[in-house]
């Protein structure tokens, strides 16, 4: 749980106390006990003004926190407004802590205690972020049936969450991160859900390509306080009441796939990004490829397919409607 508080950081309920701060000393990182009035002190200290040494210093804070097996923190920030660096640093902020605690945490409840109004309310304004963009290909969209069958609209009924579509039939992952800046920053979401990969498996694009949007589209998430989360492509298979995949072409496209997956995973591990597993869910285990039962040809799931897909998103996204 998120929540933004105006006044001092004196008297709060919290377990501890990050303070942080455009501080002289060197180093990202200095912890230890405070005075005899604080009962723990975490110092998130950076220099000068560059973002990531904002988000550097908050997550090597939280870090902290996360090792004395805290659960309730309150972080103070910079009470800085020129140049509109405290709308950047309530971005930078409030967006890796989303990033951290959507990672997995014992931590439970984060305050942001402002001294000044102009930052109270840049911080309110991205806590208040609630919206998720989906942005992906057909297996967001929900083809062959429409958005209303897709698994964004059935965890938007079931969890009661702003979700919006942004799914478009055969994009590829260069596609999705070229309308990324229309169809994801202007709804000023919380989180963003990419979910690509399927069509350039498809169509053959190099590795390198697809690695180098979805780089694009982390960093550009970074950039405008949007935590983004990564979803694994969706299984094939040579099943389905409609299929005509060939066994050839299922290999090729499998061993692709196989491969987005695997550095998708290596990726958001360095990162420590959240995850989702749009893949294991529709595996038929004693083949090794997707369950026919959940295709309607060999790359759509069916609207059972979809289902099962809801189910296994809103296993991350129940939690980070709190968030």
């Amino acid at each position: 749980m998120l929540e933004v508080v105006l006044g001092d950081i004196t008297g709060l309920q919290v377990e501890a106390n990050i303070n942080g701060g455009l501080l002289p000393e060197r180093g990202k990182l200095i912890t230890g006990r405070g005075a005899a009035a604080e009962d723990n002190v975490i110092y998130a200290a950076y220099t000068g003004i560059d973002v990531n040494k904002v988000r550097e210093a908050t997550k090597n804070a939280l870090l902290r926190a996360e090792k004395l097996n805290l659960h309730t923190v309150a972080l103070t920030a910079p009470a800085n407004t020129k140049d509109g660096l405290s709308k950047k640093v309530a971005q930078v902020t409030v967006s890796e802590v989303r990033r951290y605690l959507a990672a997995g945490s014992n931590i439970k409840k984060v305050l942001f205690v402002l001294k000044e109004q102009e930052d109270y309310n840049n911080f309110l304004n991205m806590v208040n972020r609630k919206k998720i963009v989906c942005l992906g290909d057909s297996i967001t969209y929900g083809y062959p049936y429409g958005t209303e069958v897709s698994w964004v609209r059935i965890i938007t009924k079931q969890l009661d969450m702003h979700m919006i579509n942004k799914g478009i039939n055969g994009d590829t992952t260069v596609q999705m991160q070229a309308r990324f800046d229309t169809d994801v920053v202007p709804w000023e979401p919380s989180y963003v859900i990419i979910l690509g990969g399927t069509n350039d498996a498809f169509l053959g694009v190099d590795l390198s390509r697809v690695q180098k949007a979805f780089s694009i589209m982390v960093q550009n998430s970074f950039e405008e306080g949007i935590c983004p989360i990564l979803g694994l492509p969706a299984a094939v298979s040579t099943g389905g009441v409609l299929s005509d995949f060939p066994a050839e072409e299922f290999r090729e496209v499998s061993e692709k796939l196989n491969s987005i997956r695997d550095w998708i995973k290596g990726f958001a591990a360095n990162l420590q990004l959240p995850t989702i597993d749009f893949y294991s869910p529709l595996l038929e285990q004693s083949s090794g490829q997707g369950n026919p039962g959940y295709f309607v040809d060999g790359y759509h799931p069916n609207r059972l397919g979809y289902q099962v897909l809801a189910k296994e998103a809103g296993k991350l996204l129940s939690h980070l409607k709190f968030l």
